[in-house]
C-alpha cells in the first residue's frame, strides 16, 4: 500500500464526496472514512496520512485508487497532497543537497502531478527561466497544438 498525506487549506463543502473518496480508495468503510473526513473538515490545516489501496479491476477496466485521490481530491476542495512521510524525507534530503539529478526531476515531477495548477505555474516559470533559449526552442517544438 501507499501512503499519501493531505490538508485541507480552505473551507470544503463537499463532505459526502470526500467521504466517498476516502472510502473507494482505502478500503476503509463508511464509518472510518467519515470520521477521516470530519476531521479534516472541521480542522482546517491538520495533515491526515492514509494508505491508498493497490489498483485493481472494476468494472473491467484497471482502477488506480493512488491516481483517483490525488486527482479528485482537489476538485472537491482547496487540498495539498504529498506522497506520506517518505515523500516528506525525501523533501528534506533533497533540500540539504543530497541527491542526484534524477532524484530531484522524479521529486519535482511527482509534486506537480499532486497539487494545483498555480503551483505548478511558479516552479515550471522557476525552472525555465533557468534555460538557454535554445533549450526552450526545443521545449516549444515538442508542444504538440
Amino acid at each position: 500500500m501507499r501512503k499519501i498525506r493531505f490538508k485541507l487549506l480552505s473551507k470544503c463543502d463537499n463532505k459526502l464526496q470526500v467521504v466517498k473518496l476516502i472510502k473507494d480508495c482505502t478500503g476503509l468503510g463508511l464509518k472510518d472514512s467519515k470520521w477521516i473526513a470530519d476531521e479534516m473538515l472541521d480542522h482546517i490545516g491538520l495533515v491526515k496520512e492514509i494508505e491508498i489501496i493497490e489498483p485493481y479491476i472494476k468494472d473491467s477496466k484497471v482502477f488506480n485508487p493512488f491516481e483517483e485521490f490525488t486527482t479528485k481530491i482537489t476538485q472537491f476542495g482547496h487540498f495539498q497532497v504529498t506522497g506520506g512521510l517518505s515523500w516528506e524525507r525525501d523533501s528534506k534530503m533533497l533540500s540539504l543537497g543530497i541527491g542526484e539529478t534524477e532524484d530531484y526531476v522524479n521529486f519535482v515531477s511527482e509534486y506537480m502531478s499532486y497539487n494545483y495548477l498555480e503551483e505548478n505555474k511558479m516552479i515550471l516559470e522557476v525552472l525555465f527561466s533557468k534555460l538557454e533559449k535554445e533549450d526552450l526552442v526545443e521545449l516549444v517544438n515538442k508542444i504538440k497544438i
